[in-house]
């Protein structure tokens, strides 16, 4: 198959691990990887194995083309730092610790399939392109980088990517030619409603308050429907939909049952369909709020998108166009 390789690793780990006690260092490594493994598995990567303090991810198992399946790791490599930064804030307070990493992106030719003894086989990807992945991850501390691809991968992007220092380096005896990935094009609408999510995820309260402050505002009739309701528990709701449809953004075709039976619910709230657009558009006011100059017509354009696809599905029928 032809597909993208991810490594991914965990900065200075082995004294990390010297320094602190065997429940906190697997608590602690637990909480990275689940950081860092959420945005491979949200844009169709496959995690083929743990590596210790790091993992080997492939993306395009699925048949998708080559620019699909190298899109999605740049994406899920660039969702990586703001979710390790926020549990950051978090161990250094707690442990006084915090994390930093290293991505290698390369695209090629492996084979992949089951391996192993009769009684424990397991799934492989083997090949060069492999080996490649995970030299091009280590020239990140010689660098000082955190995400590094190689000439191939970002061949397939055209002008998608962002990036910055670019390096030629002798792998594997051939030179490689690689760059480091700082962003992704503003046009990339995918990409804006991932990253900007994870800001929202940081902030749930505040982003919550926005929403449905602007959904009251003006429309006295919907807030009787939430007379009885305990708004902390709806705005931590409100989170869980928007991380589900988030992870599924490229496919909510496979949310359809689960966002008709949220409909249902609704509805059973007294909740109309002809309310959605409403909500929609109360949406758009609180990215107005939350993010503010940043809250450029892509990003709206990309949350309405989703969110479209979303009432679509609770409603069972065509969302307006806004």
């Amino acid at each position: 198959k032809q597909i993208a390789i991810m490594f991914c690793d965990m900065r200075d780990f082995t004294r990390f691990a010297a320094r602190h006690l065997p429940h906190d260092v697997i608590h602690i490594l637990n909480r990275f990887l689940l950081a860092v493994c959420e945005p491979v598995l949200a844009n169709r990567g496959y995690l083929d194995k743990y590596l210790g303090d790091g993992f080997l991810a492939v993306f395009g198992l699925d048949g998708a083309d080559p620019r699909s399946c190298c899109l999605d790791a740049v994406r899920a490599a660039l969702r990586m730092p703001q979710r390790v930064a926020e549990l950051n804030r978090s161990l250094s307070a707690a442990f006084d610790v915090t994390l930093d990493f290293g991505v290698g992106l390369h695209f090629g030719e492996v084979v992949v399939g089951d391996t192993g003894h009769p009684l424990k086989t397991q799934f492989a990807v083997l090949g060069d392109t492999v080996n490649v992945a995970s030299r091009i991850e280590g020239f990140n501390k010689r660098f000082g980088t955190r995400v590094l691809a190689s000439s191939r991968l970002i061949s397939h992007l055209d002008s998608s990517v962002k990036t910055g220092l670019r390096r030629r380096v002798k792998i594997a005896n051939r030179w490689e030619i690689l760059h480091e990935i700082t962003s992704l094009a503003d046009r990339d609408r995918h990409w804006l409603v991932q990253r900007s999510f994870d800001r929202i995820r940081a902030d749930a309260h505040r982003f919550g308050q926005l929403f449905y402050e602007a959904l009251f505002r003006d429309h006295a009739e919907i807030e009787t429907l939430f007379a009885r309701t305990d708004m902390a528990r709806m705005r931590e709701k409100l989170l869980q939909m928007l991380e589900v449809a988030v992870r599924r953004i490229d496919d909510l075709d496979s949310l359809a049952a689960q966002l008709g039976e949220l409909g249902e619910r609704h509805a059973g709230y007294g909740v109309r369909p002809e309310l959605y657009p409403e909500a929609r558009r109360a949406f758009a006011s609180a990215l107005d709020g939350f993010f503010g100059d940043e809250a450029t017509p892509d990003l709206h354009a990309g949350w309405r998108d989703m969110l479209e696809g979303v009432t679509e599905r609770m409603s069972g029928m065509k969302a307006t166009p806004q």
